[in-house]
């Protein structure tokens, strides 16, 4: 029962995210047109009333180009049925901050840069052997002994699974069957998994903090890094306790964890999280190596909001993304559909510098590049042979 339960939960989820985005965005272009606004040197009026609040006018006739609209438009009042069009020259739509130009969700697509989205594209590419490369390491700094080419199959087949298949089963689950099957040291290695995970998170946090110092002429960088690095700060005093005998035993870790719900499945957990305590230029350097990654992802991601028209800082992007893919790493709705969107129109929209059109093509997009790569993953998954320890089998 609770299965079903969890499984309509999701699902419900699921269809939310969706249907915010879906209401989120334009589906028609629109001119809005704010009080104050002027037609030809006189003032505008609506059906003969002057705007004495911000209107949207439909767009029914002309080009409406997402970077900047620099011809002629006719208009139409929809919450006034039987009023008559308004033809908008290009003079006053680009001479006026009264009048802005809000581009669909389709014509933003239609009219991006195809070179650029291309370019985002083979950004990606690198990201997937980092990070293969990134899990070989911890799992050698456990004694697991796994080849590059096999942690590569899994890592793909695990995109495959978060990327290419619907349900509930997530990809670090699958990594996590078949990098324990026919091991001897399952727990060792299901927590390279979970600790490849977190610092994977910690890259992000990292590229978040460092890229908002470079864009701290902006408010809302400023308040990131803030943020940041005081959660980084709360967090390193968290490590050094956790790694740590004497502050564990000061502390009471250990007495907490043995009066936890399956206290020995957790036990078995801590003590094969807490031996990488012992492996701390391998931890060092596989955090390293996130901030690349994620830099990769988030750099691929600004570039096709470049090629959809956006305008935000290149500091203020690669300082914002980090936080919304973050939200991610919460199962709260599949690859965070809503909830990225959600985050990225309360810190981009409001800077004028991207619309809520632009920033959900960028986070389509974004999904739609690592889709490419994960599918990837299914060929491998068909052809078998992606158990890292297939020589076990026979015993």
């Amino acid at each position: 029962m609770k299965r079903y339960l969890s499984l309509a939960l999701r699902v419900v989820l699921a269809i939310a995210g969706v249907g915010f985005i879906v209401w989120s965005v334009d589906w028609v272009d629109r001119v809005e047109v704010h009080a104050g606004a002027t037609l030809a040197g006189q003032e505008l009026r609506l059906n003969g009333e002057p705007i004495t609040k911000s209107r949207r006018l439909r767009v029914v006739s002309g080009t409406v180009d997402p970077a900047g609209q620099k011809q002629d438009l006719v208009v139409v009042d929809d919450d006034t049925p039987g009023s008559p069009t308004v033809r908008i020259t290009a003079a006053d739509a680009n001479g006026s901050d009264k009048i802005i130009v809000r581009a669909s969700f389709i014509t933003t697509l239609r009219h991006s840069r195809k070179g650029l989205l291309l370019i985002g594209l083979i950004m990606i590419a690198p990201v997937y052997p980092i990070t293969a490369y990134r899990w070989m390491l911890l799992m050698r700094a456990r004694g697991l002994e796994v080849s590059f080419a096999k942690a590569m199959k899994l890592t793909m087949v695990g995109c495959f699974f978060n990327y290419c298949m619907p349900g509930s089963t997530g990809g670090d689950f699958v990594k996590a069957y078949y990098a324990a099957a026919r091991s001897d040291r399952r727990t060792d290695a299901v927590m390279t998994v979970i600790f490849d995970r977190i610092v994977g998170v910690l890259g992000l946090v990292l590229l978040a903090g460092v890229a908002g110092l470079f864009a701290m002429q902006q408010e809302l960088a400023r308040a990131i890094v803030v943020k940041v690095w005081l959660c980084s700060a709360i967090g390193a005093v968290g490590a050094c306790v956790y790694f740590s005998h004497r502050l564990r035993r000061a502390f009471g870790l250990d007495w907490i964890i043995a009066r936890l719900p399956a206290k020995q499945l957790f036990a078995k957990l801590d003590n094969a999280a807490v031996a990488y305590g012992r492996h701390p230029r391998t931890v060092a350097a596989t955090v390293a190596m996130s901030v690349p990654v994620h830099l990769l992802i988030a750099s691929a991601a600004a570039i096709a909001g470049y090629a959809l028209g956006m305008t935000t800082g290149l500091g203020l992007l690669l300082t914002v993304l980090p936080i919304i893919f973050l939200s991610g790493a919460l199962p709260i709705t599949p690859q965070g559909a809503g909830v990225w969107e959600f985050l990225g129109g309360i810190m981009l929209v409001p800077t004028h510098t991207a619309s809520m059109n632009q920033i959900v093509a960028m986070l389509m997009v974004i999904r739609v590049y690592q889709l490419v790569y994960s599918v990837s993953g299914g060929f491998y998954l068909l052809k078998g042979d992606i158990h890292l320890h297939p020589e076990r089998e026979a015993a």
